[in-house]
């Protein structure tokens, strides 16, 4: 029998509150999709039947790990052969949901494919994080776990993240404060090296174009260094990582120093003068063109000083100058400016 407009427009308004109830168990609903579901659901379910039955359809389809193999297709069958007779019932009554479910499990299988044979193997990036210059940011994710990065880092997840591993990018800076699961070790590629840990709090700095990957480890224990070759740093120890010798030597530890910048402040101690130059590079938005010989800097700088007030700073700390066209500085030694 065909179905009359007012029939369509019932299904459709249901379809939708179907949506709005599913987005209410994550938390995602507007306030405005809130009211109109507390209304519909007053008027047409005051019993609760509706929800219950997507409360049933979201948390078997929590339980399936949709990652991108083989084994997505056969987690979907086994959660198809769970369902029993009643629940089956209860499927039909929300067909268009499982269709749309199956349809987004055929396609994962569908992109996994197209990856492998067309020799694209490697990880997909699920979700990224990426700070301006002069900014920082903070990021929960999904596990619990939360990341602060610094001005100009990069954060990316994997595919995956939080059901069959923790697998994260990061280019730049970050301090990790990772909740314990020992199920699923946290792991971080930073350009050459690794760090894997279960539960702790630790500062990595990795910014591709410095010559270290500084490692500081406020708790817990955090294993780091190339795969092959990794070493164990515990609490209130710190390392680095030499790109140009490719061994890991230790640092003296210091928190204050390797944190304070998530406060904004900088810390420079003994600082090749380059890397701190690199640094205000990426909290001014400027580019330096050193061509002093100056080799160190020991200063420290806070949030609130401009990017002129630092200049002053270092003029009367260092026989330096400097001549700036836009956002472009040239430094030279005082004396021998051309």
């Amino acid at each position: 029998m065909e179905k009359t407009p007012n029939h369509k427009h019932k299904e459709v308004k249901e379809e939708r509150i179907d949506v709005l109830i599913l987005k209410s168990f994550r938390g995602e609903c507007t306030p405005e999709e809130r009211k109109e579901l507390d209304h519909w659901l007053e008027a047409h379910d005051p019993a609760g039947k509706r929800i219950e039955e997507l409360r049933f359809l979201d948390e078997q389809l929590r339980e399936v790990p949709f990652d991108l193999d083989p084994q997505t297709a056969r987690e979907w069958e086994r959660l198809r052969a769970r369902l029993t007779p009643s629940q089956t019932a209860r499927r039909r009554r929300l067909g268009w949901v499982w269709r749309i479910a199956a349809a987004v499990a055929v396609l994962l299988v569908g992109v996994w494919a197209f990856r492998e044979f067309a020799g694209g193997g490697a990880p997909a990036i699920a979700q990224e994080w990426v700070v301006p210059v002069g900014q920082l940011k903070l990021v929960k994710l999904r596990d619990g776990s939360t990341v602060h990065l610094n001005s100009g880092s990069r954060l990316a997840v994997y595919e995956g993240y939080n059901r069959r591993h923790r697998r994260l990018l990061l280019e730049g800076e970050g301090y990790f404060e990772v909740k314990a699961d020992p199920r699923r070790p946290f792991q971080v590629e930073a350009g050459p090296v690794e760090v894997e840990v279960v539960g702790t709090a630790f500062n990595l700095k990795a910014f591709p174009v410095s010559e270290q990957v500084q490692l500081t480890v406020v708790e817990g224990k955090v294993r780091f260094g190339p795969k092959d070759s990794t070493v164990m740093v515990e609490r209130g120890q710190a390392v680095a990582y030499s790109r140009h010798t490719r061994t890991v030597e230790p640092l003296p530890y210091d928190e204050v120093q390797a944190t304070a910048w998530r406060s904004g402040t900088l810390i420079f101690v003994n600082t090749p003068f380059e890397e701190a130059l690199r640094t205000l590079e990426r909290r001014y938005g400027v580019q330096f063109d050193n061509r002093s010989d100056i080799q160190s800097l020991t200063v420290r700088f806070e949030r609130t000083e401009s990017l002129e007030e630092v200049l002053e700073v270092l003029r009367t700390l260092l026989p330096v100058e400097f001549t700036r066209e836009g956002d472009r500085i040239r430094v030279e030694r005082r004396g021998k400016i051309q």
